[in-house]
Parts: structure tokens; sequence; C-alpha cells
């Protein structure tokens, strides 16, 4: 199995997971929507030295990833992609922020590495709440909640296209891979001189693919617009799911201890 046969792998096994039939999968969409928007703006507006807040503000994905049958070891995995630039950004404060904090037994920590930190779990953290979120619901789920909140019929359709039809372009360039490695056995990667053609190749075909599912969609009936029967209705266990959160999540990002205890060692 090649990397685009991998990435491909777990693509659909974030599918398999949004379709699981569990209780975390049956919330309307629209709350589990709201709800992820709600904790990433909380986290953002948490103080950058204020740790105590952050860590107490992990308890969401903590908790979810507990009460599903989603593992938290393959989550850290598949958001691995985005962590470099985030620990990128982090240790860049480290130059810009100097000031000595705390000195205990003469190691010294300074505000940047404290900065550094809140910033690596912040990222963290919303990257988590994310996936939780796309890993117990549908696409087609998302991007009607994302109606539902009156978001531009232009952009909703945009992102289906994009998630659903990513998987034909990696498909595509899986088959120009596989058929150049077969050319050229003995040869680690692919040669920069042939770099050009392929990509034109990827180009041509890509089109070409994209023209028959187009007439297709155009066949069965497609006209801009994508329509939602199988809408979902709420319920009380939609709303109590909702209220919960938000109690726990207000209570701990507003919670004057460990804002005092954040606040200690600024």
């Amino acid at each position: 199995m090649n990397k685009i046969d991998k990435i491909l792998y777990k693509i659909y096994d974030i599918d398999d997971l949004a379709n699981k039939n569990c209780w975390i999968n049956k919330i309307n969409p629209l709350i589990k929507l709201l709800l992820t928007i709600f904790y990433i703006s909380l986290i953002i507006t948490i103080d950058k030295y204020n740790i105590a807040i952050i860590i107490g503000m992990s308890v969401y994905p903590i908790i979810m990833f507990i009460m599903t049958d989603i593992s938290l070891k393959e989550a850290l995995k598949r958001i691995s992609l985005a962590l470099p630039f985030i620990f990128f950004m982090g240790i860049l404060n480290l130059f810009f922020d100097k000031e000595v904090m705390l000195n205990i037994n003469k190691i010294i920590i300074t505000k940047g590495t404290v900065s550094m930190i809140n910033l690596i779990l912040k990222g963290t953290l919303t990257l988590l709440a994310s996936y939780l979120l796309i890993a117990t619901t549908t696409m087609e789920k998302i991007c009607y909640a994302m109606y539902k909140l009156h978001i531009p019929y232009i952009f909703i359709v945009e992102v289906m296209f994009i998630y659903r039809y990513i998987t034909v372009l990696l498909k595509e360039i899986s088959k120009i891979t596989d058929a150049y490695s077969l050319r050229a056995p003995r040869q680690k990667g692919i040669n920069y001189k042939a770099w050009g053609p392929l990509v034109g190749q990827l180009l041509l075909r890509s089109m070409d693919k994209a023209s028959n599912i187009y007439a297709s969609m155009c066949l069965r009936g497609y006209s801009g617009k994508f329509y939602y029967y199988n809408e979902n209705k709420y319920n009380k266990k939609d709303f109590m799911y909702l209220i919960i959160w938000l109690v726990i999540l207000i209570t701990i990002r507003f919670s004057v201890l460990l804002q005092s205890i954040g606040e200690a060692f600024i």
C-alpha cells in the first residue's frame, strides 16, 4: 500500500466512523457544530499565559473520546500533519518573549516558554474538537447544519465537492504513481524530470474524470443545489447534550479558581 492509498484509507475510515449507529452520531448535526464552534471560541479567548484553564478545557475532548469508540491515539496521528506548524509558531515565542516568569533552583522559565506550551495546547485541543466533529458527523450532515446557519449556499457546495472529490483526485494520483513505479521498479520516488509530464497528465485525467462525474450528476437531476430529504429533527437528548456541555465549559472557562492558579505565576 503506497502513501496515497494510506491517505484514502484514512478518509474512508473517518467516513465509517461518522456513519456508525451510536448515540453521538444521532445527535443533531447543528447542535454538534454549534458546540464545536463555541468550544473553539472559548479556547481562543484564553489568556496566553494561563495554562490552568487550558488544561481544564481539555475535559471536553477527553470525555468525548472516552464515551465514544473513537481512538485518541489515531486522532493524534491524523492531526499530526498540522502539529508541526503549531509547534513552529509556538517555538517563535521563545525568541520574542524572554521575560522571566519563574526561577526554580536556577531553572529559568520565561513567559515565552509558557506561551509556547499554551499555544501548542490550544492548537491541539481545537484540532481534536474538529476531528471529533467530522468523526461523528457525516459531511452531508455538516453541510446541512451550515445550511441551517444560513451560510452562503455556494460555500456549502464548495465544501461538499472538495471533501467528496478529493478522493477522486487521490485515486488518479495513486494510479499515476503506481504506473510510474511499474515502469521504474528499482527507482525510489519519482525522478524530478518526470514531475512536469506527470502533473500535466494528472490535470488532463482529472478534467476528464470531472466532466464524466458532472454529466452523471446532471443525468440524475442535479441542478446546482442539494436537497436534504432526511431532515434531522431536534429532540430532548439534543438539547440536554448541548446544555450540559455549555454549563461545563462555561464553568471551567470562567472558573475563579483556575483563573487564580493561572495568574499566580504571571
